[in-house]
Parts: C-alpha cells; structure tokens; sequence
C-alpha cells in the first residue's frame, strides 16, 4: 500500500469520496514476469476452476496512522479517512475510504501514513500453502467520484 494524492480542480465545493475495491485474491501458476502473460492468464483460470482463490472479505485496508494533508491551494475542512478498525476491499461492493464533505477537500490533498502493514490478507487455516512459482494476485480499482 502507498499513499495516494486527491485533486479537486473543479473548485465548486460539490464534494468527493474515494472507494477502492477488489477482486478476490486469485492463485497464479508462475511468478509474475516470468511467463508469458497469456500463459499466466491461462493457469491462472485452471486453478480458478479448482476453487483456489481466497474467500471474499479476505483483503483488509487499514487507515490507523494515515492521514490526509492539504497542499498549496486547497481550500476548505479536510477531508476524512475511513477503515481505521479495517474495511474489507474484496467485497461485493466497493469501500469507501476516503470523504470530503460539500463545501470541503477543494485542491490537492496527499495521504501520508499508508505503509504494507496498511493491506492485509486473513487466510482460513484450511487455506493450502502455494507450491514453488505460485502467488496470489490482487487487482484493486480506485475511484474518485463527486460528492459526498
């Protein structure tokens, strides 16, 4: 996980919010840059078939520590983070993490605090351990969107 900057160019005060969501961590024969990636694709869907992927609700960001910051030219109250007792990102819907109320967050703010600690994969203990040259991969989607 990295901090990531917001920019409200529009100046109207309508607002935003950021969601981030993400597909279920998928096994993966072949380490990424290994192989081809139609071969990894490939593999990849043959073990989907087999039921290998980790279950929904498995990938958790955390807030605790971050923050966001204004930078030269933002105006208005700061906006908030969310998921500071964790929020799961591989659900069926996408989290919410981040809130700039109307009237709010206009300008450029920078989250500072994120750090690899902030992601984190809960595996059921039934969960089988991957052989050599597999991993689980993640494919998360950001989202800025106007209003709170």
């Amino acid at each position: 996980m990295t901090n990531f900057g917001v920019v409200d160019a529009t100046g109207a005060g309508a607002g935003w919010n950021v969601t981030v969501r993400a597909r279920r961590a998928v096994q993966e024969r072949g380490v990424p840059g290994l192989l081809p990636e139609g071969e990894m694709r490939r593999r990849s869907r043959r073990l989907c078939d087999r039921g290998r992927n980790a279950p929904a609700d498995s990938l958790n960001l955390f807030s605790t520590g971050a923050a966001l910051s204004g930078q030269n030219g933002s105006t208005g109250t700061a906006p908030t983070l969310q998921c500071a007792a964790g929020c799961p990102i591989d659900s069926a819907a996408a989290e919410t993490i981040a809130i700039a109320a109307k009237g709010a967050g206009m300008g450029t703010w920078l989250t500072g605090g994120f750090t690899p600690a902030s992601l984190q994969l809960s595996t059921p203990a039934s969960l089988k351990l991957l052989p050599n040259e597999e991993v689980y991969r993640v494919n998360v989607l950001w989202t800025l969107s106007t209003g709170p």
